[in-house]
């Protein structure tokens, strides 16, 4: 994955070899999300094949957020863009993708993206300590938890204060009025924005790395 066109520094420095490598999503002032790329250049491709430090290293803003097809890496989505806007000193370049490295990345990536997915849904499905006791936390049982909330929530707006009983990890049954149901329903919510946030972080990490040694370093926290 690369980018080859030649541009000239202000030192009046030559180079026509450039890649991405990260990418990142960062909140502008008007309250919009933006992507920002990381780029470096070299003189030419043996430069840097040679392992060159690179010569100019430069953010870059793009005009829209990448859409990598299927099998497509994110770099390689950025890079494209780039090409394509005008805007951008890169603007015309000529896109190249290195077969081997590129694919096997890719393959990495996707794989790990596959990871985090089911890290993040076991996360969410453990077991749910609260003040009131331990709660069941599956797919079925968080559902039901929110259809306590809604309601007890629902009884008490309309003047019938209420209580329910709810049936714990441990096969208990406990009692909740609607502030205790709503407390546990507030835990729930709060576990599931941490793990997704969790979630977003490591993707990042992922789809910045730019070896497939890099990718396998990304792990769920224990």
């Amino acid at each position: 994955m690369s980018i080859s066109k030649t541009i000239i520094t202000q030192e009046g420095v030559p180079l026509g070899f450039h890649k991405v490598v990260q990418v990142s999503w960062n909140l502008a002032s008007s309250g919009d999300t933006v992507c920002v790329v990381q780029i470096k250049s070299w003189p030419n491709m043996q430069a840097y094949t040679d392992g060159a430090t690179a010569l100019q290293n430069q953010a870059m803003r793009l005009p829209s957020e990448p859409s990598p097809e299927k099998g497509m890496s994110m770099f390689e989505a950025a890079e494209r863009l780039m090409i394509l806007d005008e805007s951008s000193d890169l603007w015309g370049g000529t896109y190249s993708e290195s077969q081997s490295v590129g694919n096997e990345l890719t393959k990495a990536q996707a794989a790990r993206c596959d990871y985090l997915k089911m890290c993040r849904a076991a996360a969410i499905s453990q077991n749910l300590p609260t003040p009131y006791g331990t709660f069941l936390c599956g797919p079925v049982d968080r559902t039901s938890i929110t259809d306590g909330v809604l309601f007890l929530q629902t009884l008490a707006g309309m003047g019938m204060p209420t209580t329910l009983d709810f049936t714990l990890a441990n096969d208990t049954t406990v009692n909740l009025s609607t502030a205790q149901m709503i407390e546990v329903g507030l835990l729930l919510a709060q576990r599931v924005q941490t793990a997704h946030a969790t979630s977003r972080l490591l993707r990042l990490d992922i789809l910045n790395a730019t070896t497939v040694a890099e990718v396998a370093a990304v792990v769920w926290p224990t």
